[in-house]
């Protein structure tokens, strides 16, 4: 993804701001999808700049639509003088596009300590586009002192294995390598309140 330039017209306007401390209270609130368990409850989030190497994908494709709306953002918000997706300190809100008023936050990052392991949860089509454009890193809210029973849906990949493809598989093996294939989504954390960011495969 190439790096994102101001255009005069603003398709997605900053209409608000998500302070960390006001997104912290959403996050522990997130819960896993159709379920009141919320594994976020008595975790630690801090703000901070992750390289590549620091944290793995989650993620083994990304949509070429997606990652052209992503670009279409980060022009927008260096033409209203915000920092781009990959240096947000804190959310935005933002009204525009197809899905008109919604939230931008900075990328989650996980570890979870039970497997040691750390990994990009939210944010796959920022972050990869940001490694092929050269950036060496990025900001993002790091989760810490996750629940024990709620381990990530999938297993992190490495970010050589993410390909761009040019809409959503059908295949749901292609997406990601899912901890559990037949429940795919029973541990998923449900993002869609704070930035809209549902399941990828239908009816889960």
């Amino acid at each position: 993804m190439a790096e994102p330039r101001a255009f005069e017209a603003v398709e997605f306007e900053v209409v608000g701001e998500i302070p960390m401390v006001e997104l912290e209270e959403q996050l522990r609130n997130v819960t896993l999808r159709k379920s009141s368990v919320r594994p976020y409850e008595n975790a630690t989030f801090a703000v901070r700049y992750f390289t590549y190497e620091e944290a793995a994908p989650m993620s083994l494709f990304v949509t070429t639509e997606q990652m052209d709306r992503h670009r279409r953002i980060g022009a927008n918000l260096l033409a209203q003088g915000q920092p781009t997706q990959l240096n947000m300190v804190r959310g935005l809100i933002l009204e525009g596009g197809p899905k008109g008023r919604q939230g931008l936050i900075p990328p989650i990052v996980e570890t979870f300590e039970p497997e040691d392991i750390t990994y990009v949860i939210d944010g796959s089509h920022r972050t990869n586009g940001g490694r092929w454009a050269g950036i060496e890193g990025f900001v993002a809210v790091h989760i810490t002192g996750i629940r024990p029973d709620c381990p990530p849906y999938a297993f992190p990949n490495t970010w050589e294995e993410v390909r761009e493809l040019p809409e959503k598989p059908d295949d749901p093996s292609i997406m990601k390598n899912y901890r559990e294939p037949d429940h795919p989504y029973r541990l998923y954390r449900d993002f869609e309140p704070i930035n809209g960011s549902t399941p990828r495969v239908e009816g889960q």
